[in-house]
């Protein structure tokens, strides 16, 4: 297994113009405000965005579309995809007893196990739980 020195991202945008697949490449020596700012760039067609980045991460968020589940299938310039459903309303017992109703998106992540460690994806996902259960630490 060889280890890339760079991590690209591929994220599905829905627009009022209908899907953007901005490309960005070399995101793992940015900050998340600088990726964020790379990204709208892209969306508004003032940065570059490569056409096809071979073992990109595509992010797919259907959370506009008020789709519940996805399976996506990776195709031959993606490593990995990971996507984000809608937020729905689920019942959920409290310490005290009660039933109340949270936001619950699901979140998949398809890799291609010749190209990403399934031990690592793992670890990634578990990574991305704890920081989507406490977002102030990625500030």
């Amino acid at each position: 297994m060889k280890a890339l020195d760079t991590v690209n991202i591929s994220v599905v945008v829905d627009t009022k113009e209908g899907p953007r697949f901005p490309n960005l490449r070399d995101v793992n020596s940015l900050t998340l405000v600088e990726v964020s700012d790379r990204l709208k760039g892209a969306l508004a067609g003032t940065s570059p965005s490569a056409p096809e980045i071979v073992g990109a991460l595509r992010i797919s968020d259907f959370t506009p579309l008020g789709v519940s589940s996805v399976a996506e299938i990776l195709e031959t310039v993606s490593t990995s995809a990971l996507s984000i459903s809608a937020l729905r309303k689920v019942p959920k017992v409290q310490a005290d007893g009660k039933v109340r109703f949270v936001s619950v998106a699901t979140v998949t992540l398809s890799t291609d196990a010749r190209v990403v460690d399934p031990e690592v994806a793992e670890r990634f996902m578990t990574t991305l739980q704890k920081l989507l259960a406490s977002p102030t630490t990625l500030l």
